[in-house]
């Protein structure tokens, strides 16, 4: 996505975009985050791309979403935590398609059960958002870590992350796995597709 200035700057999103979007994302979060595997891959086309830094190659489809989702929530709940991810910050760009391109922020939260919280992840998600079955839905997904270096290679990332599988979305500290959420564990982090660290599936 680029930031064009001044006369080349794209107009603001209309006001009724800004809140659909937002809860857009808060729905298909909070089903990652409840375990609801099939409904957090059903917020996706059914030929969505997944693009993830630990994944040599996106993730495709909502079969694959949602296996990977269903991977990662049982990864964190044996590891005895639970996920949340805080999605905003949003910059939204229309294009002429009625097609949305969509940036976003993704914090991770782990909580140990009867323990204490912690960020497990944070990392940028970018969207195509496009309207289908009476909504928004995904048709692409790219997350990117704040861990990782400037340049790195996806091939890299993975390689350092031992190549172990995981979840928008974006299993993390608990068992990598599935979403970010997928990231390592979901849109970004945690969700499906995850890394190496003990966490789960995001942004």
């Amino acid at each position: 996505m680029t930031w064009p200035t001044g006369p080349d700057a794209a107009p603001a999103p209309s006001a009724a975009l800004y809140p659909e979007v937002s809860g857009f994302y808060a729905r298909q979060m909070q089903r990652l985050d409840s375990g609801d595997a099939q409904g957090w891959a059903a917020t996706f086309t059914e030929d969505a791309l997944f693009h993830l830094p630990t994944r040599p190659e996106p993730m495709r489809g909502r079969a694959a979403l949602e296996s990977g989702a269903r991977t990662a929530a049982a990864a964190i709940a044996a590891a005895g935590e639970r996920r949340r991810h805080v999605t905003g910050m949003f910059v939204i760009d229309e294009r002429p398609d009625g097609a949305l391109d969509v940036r976003a922020y993704t914090v991770i939260y782990a909580t140990r059960i009867g323990g204490a919280s912690r960020v497990h992840q944070v990392c940028v998600c970018e969207d195509v958002l496009v309207r289908a079955q009476g909504g928004l839905r995904v048709r692409s997904r790219r997350v990117s870590l704040d861990d990782q270096a400037t340049g790195q290679t996806t091939g890299q990332t993975a390689g350092q992350a031992g190549g172990q599988a995981g979840g928008a979305g974006h299993a993390g500290r608990a068992g990598q796995a599935a979403e970010a959420g997928p990231g390592r564990s979901g849109p970004g982090g945690s969700g499906p597709g995850g890394s190496g660290r003990p966490g789960p599936v995001r942004p």
